[in-house]
């Protein structure tokens, strides 16, 4: 399959619970987890997802029905490249009983622009008014605003309090 998904265990609260992490790995299930590439192509490379980007606007989706608990999974890592002029990363979300996506259900992750080095990116959602209950699926906007370009993300984790900063040297940008 092309990404490996790590789950931690959710029911037993904070104490003992892993980050949720989808690896892109090998070739068989194209892009399992993740669908509806809007306004780029994507591709396996390297063991990483490659979009091209053709248009402004390019997003795609997690899986539905997530099913992952706000209180404890309030951090989504994200490690990726950005090659784009763009400063912004969107990510918005559905909630388990509300499958639309206001626009008040959302938040910015800063990204360095125009790097072409694989930075793990931090986005902290516990302080968010809307993130809370179960989350249903994610929409993440990669280079808000920007096209002709090829992102490449590493992975993306969904994780909380209970989980380490990823990458210390880029912790100061990540706060």
């Amino acid at each position: 399959m092309d990404m490996i998904k790590s789950y931690g265990n959710p029911k037993y609260g904070c104490e003992g619970n892993e980050p949720v992490t989808y690896d892109f790995y090998n070739r068989r299930d194209r892009f399992y987890g993740f669908n509806s590439f809007q306004m780029c192509v994507p591709a396996m490379e390297n063991h990483k997802l490659r979009l091209d980007i053709t248009f402004s606007g390019c997003s795609f989706l997690s899986e539905d029905h997530l099913d992952l608990d706000a209180a404890i999974y309030n951090v989504i890592n994200i490690r990726m490249t950005n090659p784009t002029p763009g400063n912004r990363f969107r990510v918005c979300w559905t909630l388990e009983n509300d499958p639309q996506c206001p626009e008040e259900q959302y938040a910015d992750i800063a990204l360095i622009p125009q790097d072409t080095d694989f930075r793990t990116y931090r986005l902290e959602l516990g302080g968010h008014p809307r993130w809370s209950g179960k989350i249903r699926q994610l929409k993440f906007m990669p280079a808000l605003g920007y096209r002709d370009a090829v992102i490449e993300i590493d992975f993306i984790q969904f994780a909380g309090s209970f989980s380490p900063r990823i990458d210390k040297t880029f912790l100061s940008l990540c706060l």
